[in-house]
C-alpha cells in the first residue's frame, strides 16, 4: 500500500514539473510571437514608408520591376552621389553563405582521395645525431659550433 502511495507522489510531481515546463515553454513561445510581430510591423511601416517616398512610375506592375535599385538608385553613404554603375563595383556590406542541407550539395570539385595503407608515414628525427665532425652527440656537422666557430684560411 505504501508503495502505491510512493507511486501516485512521483507521479503527481513529474506532471507538475511537465506542467511547468509547458508553462514555460509557452510563455517563451509568447514573447518570440511579440518579437516577429514587432518585426513585421516595423518592415511594413518600412515598405509603406518607401511606398510613399518613392512611388511607382505609372505602368509599371509590381511584377515588372526588376530590382529595388529602379525605385531607389544607390547612393554615396559618404556624399549622397548617385552610384552608376559602369563607375563601380557594388559590394554589400555583409554576405552570409548559405549552408548546404545535406551533403550531396556540397560542390565536388576533387574526388575523394582513397585511403591507402602504402602511404609512408614521416618519421622522427633520431635525437641521438651525432656530428661527423667533432664526434659529439646532439648537433650534425652543418650545426656544429667548433666547425663554425673556426676561421676560414
Amino acid at each position: 500500500m505504501s508503495q502505491d502511495i510512493n507511486y501516485v507522489a512521483q507521479a503527481n510531481q513529474t506532471v507538475s514539473e511537465l506542467a511547468a515546463k509547458v508553462k514555460e515553454k509557452n510563455l517563451q513561445l509568447e514573447k518570440l510571437e511579440q518579437v516577429y510581430k514587432n518585426k513585421i510591423r516595423a518592415l511594413d511601416e518600412y515598405f509603406t514608408d518607401l511606398q510613399k517616398n518613392y512611388p511607382l512610375p505609372i505602368g509599371v506592375q509590381k511584377e515588372g520591376l526588376r530590382s529595388l535599385e529602379e525605385l531607389v538608385p544607390p547612393k554615396c553613404s559618404h556624399c549622397n552621389e548617385i552610384i552608376k554603375s559602369d563607375k563601380y563595383i557594388l559590394i554589400p556590406r555583409g554576405y552570409k553563405a548559405e549552408i548546404p542541407d545535406s551533403p550531396t550539395d556540397l560542390p565536388s570539385a576533387l574526388p575523394p582521395q582513397p585511403t591507402h595503407s602504402t602511404l609512408t608515414k614521416p618519421h622522427k628525427k633520431n635525437k641521438k645525431v651525432s656530428c661527423s665532425f667533432c664526434k659529439e652527440l646532439g648537433h650534425s656537422r652543418k650545426d656544429c659550433p667548433t666547425k663554425l666557430s673556426q676561421q676560414i684560411s
